[in-house]
C-alpha cells in the first residue's frame, strides 16, 4: 500500500490536508495518465479509511458517483499460439513450464514452486497447494489442496524435469512480475498480443468445458470454489457431446471386463 501512494497519481494529495481534500483532487487522482485499477482501489480504501475514524465528515465521492474498475478480459491461449510458443522458446527449463501450465491449467507461482515431494509417480498423481489460498488444515481436511491425476503427456514433461528438488529451480526463483515479462516478450517475438500467463488457466477451462469435463471435476482441478467465476475462465467454450452409442458401447465394455474378472477371480 505505501508503494502505490508514492506513486505518480497519488502525488496530487501530497500537498493537501485530509481536511482539504475535495473530488476534484480525487478525480485529478484518477485521471492521471499513470491511473489504473490499482490507483482506484487504493484511493477508494484510503477514502473509507479516513472517513471511519472520521478524518472526513463524509465521504470525498459517494459510492454511486465512484468510477467503476476496467477489467481486461484475458484472452485464452489457443493450442495454434501454444505451439508458436514452445517452438520459439530455446530455454529448456522455460519451455518445459509453458508445458506444464497447459497440462495443469496450474497458476504461475503455483507450478513454478512444485517439487517433487509433491510428485507420487506410483500413485501418479501430483498434490500442490492453491497459493491464494490459506494452507492449513479445518475439521482434519487440507484447504486449498489440489490433486491432479498424471496423464502420458503430463508423464513425458516430468520425465525431463530435474531428477529432484524444485521442477523448475530457476523460474521459482523469479518475482511473479518478472515471469510476467518474460512470457510477454516470448509472445511479442512469436508475433502474439495482449497474451498472458494466466490465459494458459483459462485455456484449460476452455478444453475441458469443450471435452465435455463435469463442470465440478473442472473446478476442482483448478482450485475454483465458485461457480460463476469458474464459468468466467470458461467463456464462450461449448461442450461436445458423444452420441449415445458411444456411452452403451463404454458401459457394455465394462460390463464384460467385469464378467472376466468375476470369472479369473481378479
Amino acid at each position: 500500500m505505501e508503494r502505490a501512494f508514492r506513486s505518480k497519481p497519488f502525488l496530487v494529495l501530497a500537498r493537501l490536508k485530509v481536511n482539504e481534500t475535495d473530488a476534484a483532487a480525487f478525480w485529478a487522482v484518477l485521471s492521471h495518465r499513470k491511473a489504473g485499477n490499482s490507483t482506484n482501489h487504493f484511493l477508494r480504501r484510503l477514502q473509507n479509511f479516513a472517513w471511519c475514524m472520521r478524518w472526513l465528515f463524509e465521504p470525498v465521492i459517494p459510492t454511486p458517483l465512484w468510477p467503476k474498475v476496467k477489467k481486461k478480459k484475458t484472452i485464452a491461449i489457443s493450442a495454434a499460439e501454444h505451439a508458436r510458443i514452445i517452438a520459439s522458446e530455446q530455454n529448456p527449463e522455460h519451455r518445459l513450464y509453458s508445458e506444464m501450465l497447459w497440462e495443469t491449467g496450474g497458476s504461475q507461482s503455483d507450478i513454478a514452486n512444485l517439487t517433487w515431494e509433491r510428485v507420487d509417480l506410483k500413485r501418479g498423481a501430483i498434490s500442490f497447494y492453491r497459493d491464494k489460498l490459506n494452507e492449513r488444515e479445518e475439521e482434519g481436511q487440507i484447504c486449498g489442496l489440489s490433486v491432479l491425476v498424471i496423464g502420458s503427456r503430463l508423464r513425458a514433461i516430468l520425465n525431463q524435469c530435474p531428477p529432484s528438488g524444485y521442477l523448475f529451480p530457476t523460474l521459482r526463483m523469479w518475482h511473479s512480475g518478472h515471469r510476467t515479462t518474460e512470457f510477454a516478450r516470448r509472445c511479442r517475438i512469436v508475433g502474439l498480443k495482449n497474451r498472458q500467463l494466466k490465459g494458459y488457466r483459462y485455456a484449460w477451462a476452455q478444453r475441458a468445458q469443450a471435452a465435455g469435463m463435469p463442470q465440478r471435476e473442472a473446478m476442482n482441478h483448478l482450485g475454483h470454489k465458485s461457480k460463476a467465476i469458474h464459468q468466467a475462465y470458461a467463456g464462450d467454450a461449448h461442450a461436445v457431446t458423444l452420441p449415445l452409442e458411444h456411452y452403451e458401447a463404454e458401459m457394455q465394455r465394462k460390463i464384460v471386463k467385469f464378467q472376466q474378472n468375476e470369472a479369473t477371480g481378479t
